[in-house]
């Protein structure tokens, strides 16, 4: 992550001695909220479960789901 320049800055509690700025604390929130929906929408389209006797069908199934899908939201 610091080769991205990317700070991993976690949400505190409410009963934290250190609280962060009303205004970080939403804007963190508000972008978790976004990360958490996204996830979830892609979890959706995702199989529960892929049968594959072995590695390479596997990888075959996965890139013609990732394909499927890509074609779907066209």
């Amino acid at each position: 992550m610091t080769e991205a320049n990317v700070a991993l800055v976690p949400l505190r509690k409410k009963n934290s001695t250190r609280p962060m700025q009303p205004w970080v604390h939403y804007l963190m929130s508000s972008y978790r909220k976004m990360v958490e929906t996204t996830g979830s929408l892609v979890e959706q389209r995702l199989p529960k479960h892929i049968h594959a006797v072995t590695a390479r069908g596997f990888e075959i199934k996965v890139a013609l789901f990732v394909l499927a899908c890509s074609i779907t939201y066209l």
